[in-house]
């Protein structure tokens, strides 16, 4: 008997390391300090409970983090300062590759960053499992991290009974490791949180959300239609 086992329907990551130059690394990181200094509130609501939105106005965010300090809230649009720009193009640069390989040769050109925040995560300092549903591909960016900390990703999807043992095929989570100089990039609908930080250690990253030109959603070079085997380029499914 012949048999062939095959996994579909992928939820793709991607890593980058030595991403930023020592001049650029150095820069940023050092202006993102000075930036918190300044500027920077604690993030801990101090009248209600863990779990709340992070803003409690929008409600934007699935439950509340317990990071300390974070420009979530003060600063969103990180982005948006002039000393953050040669951080941005590191970032969009590897967006566009990750894009590539999914299949976005035609639109890859056109991502762009919705919004931008920082974190810095002191002792036990931690950000529940969420997910960004309104990005296309979303990064977190490591100025430094403790030893041995990772992300985790999750599968919610999977409500079967819980397997004798836990395997590459049927694991539903999985930690990527975290360290200085590293980008991981994921589809913004993969669920993801941190554990807490262990004491006497900082973890400083920066994360983003990135999408497609509007105009170029919507006005595609290429339509497609469904064949047996495949989509293949032609008329419109609406024709």
């Amino acid at each position: 008997m012949q048999s062939k086992l095959e996994l579909i329907f992928p939820k793709p990551l991607m890593i980058f390391d030595d991403v930023l130059s020592e001049e650029t690394f150095t820069t940023t990181e050092k202006w993102l300090r000075e930036h918190f200094l300044k500027h920077g509130t604690p993030d801990r609501d101090q009248d209600g409970p863990i779990g709340q939105p992070w803003n409690k106005s929008t409600g934007h965010g699935i439950g509340r983090s317990t990071i300390s300090q974070t420009t979530q809230k003060w600063d969103p649009e990180l982005h948006m300062n002039p000393e953050m720009k040669n951080f941005n193009t590191a970032m969009l640069d590897a967006c566009k590759i990750f894009a590539n390989e999914m299949g976005y040769l035609e639109t890859a050109d056109y991502l762009f960053i919705i919004d931008m925040w920082a974190l810095i995560a002191g002792e036990n300092d931690f950000v529940h499992q969420h997910i960004h549903s309104f990005s296309m591909i979303s990064g977190a960016y490591y100025f430094g991290a403790p030893e041995d900390d990772v992300l985790i990703f999750r599968d919610f999807t999977n409500v079967n009974r819980v397997p004798d043992e836990f395997n590459s095929i049927n694991a539903t989570q999985k930690p990527i490791p975290t360290k200085k100089n590293r980008l991981v990039l994921f589809r913004g609908d993969m669920p993801h949180g941190t554990l807490p930080n262990p004491p006497g250690t900082e973890k400083f990253c920066v994360s983003f959300n990135t999408h497609f030109d509007p105009s170029v959603i919507f006005k595609s070079k290429s339509d497609f239609v469904y064949s047996n085997s495949n989509l293949i380029p032609g008329k419109s499914r609406r024709a």
